[in-house]
């Protein structure tokens, strides 16, 4: 294949013709100017997005000269507070042992639920498991039924019964 190449080219230049261009060579023109293009078009795409965002995002500003002149606002001072009379003394008639130890109020008790074993009955009151004659916040429990746990809390009993 060379030597028609060689031939055709020695045919060319006494002829004075000039030989046809390899192909390789005018895809090679051609490929700068389709980048060129291909930039412009996404430069313009950019630019037309841009401009739509600023118009929507940000709607423009309205001429605040032609509105009137807002009325400067009016504050009004409050009265001071009124003074408060002063707290009641407390009775008199107190005795002074009432004053020395204050009562002290009792524990609350949440009643969880109640379970049975073969042999004993337990109970969950305020998250801690316990059964006859244990101790939870300083209440002794007396008994555990089905429905209910009774409690001895100083000198009173308490009665919880179980959720429904």
């Amino acid at each position: 294949m060379s030597v028609i190449y060689d031939a055709l080219k020695k045919v060319n230049e006494s002829t004075g013709a000039n030989p046809p261009a390899p192909r390789q060579e005018k895809n090679k023109k051609k490929a700068p100017q389709a980048y060129l293009v291909y930039i412009l078009v996404l430069a313009l795409v950019l630019f037309i997005a841009n401009l739509s965002f600023s118009l929507f995002a940000h709607p423009p500003a309205q001429n605040k000269t032609a509105a009137a002149p807002a009325a400067p606002l009016k504050t009004e001072v409050a009265p001071p507070p009124l003074a408060l009379p002063p707290p009641p003394a407390p009775p008199p008639d107190l005795t002074a042992k009432a004053l020395e130890t204050p009562k002290t109020p009792s524990p609350s008790f949440v009643l969880n639920g109640v379970f049975f074993s073969q042999d004993a009955g337990f109970a969950l009151i305020n998250n801690q498991i316990v059964r006859e004659g244990d101790k939870v916040c300083g209440a002794t429990v007396l008994s555990i039924t089905h429905d209910l746990v009774e409690l001895k809390s100083e000198d009173s009993t308490i009665t919880l019964r179980t959720p429904n």
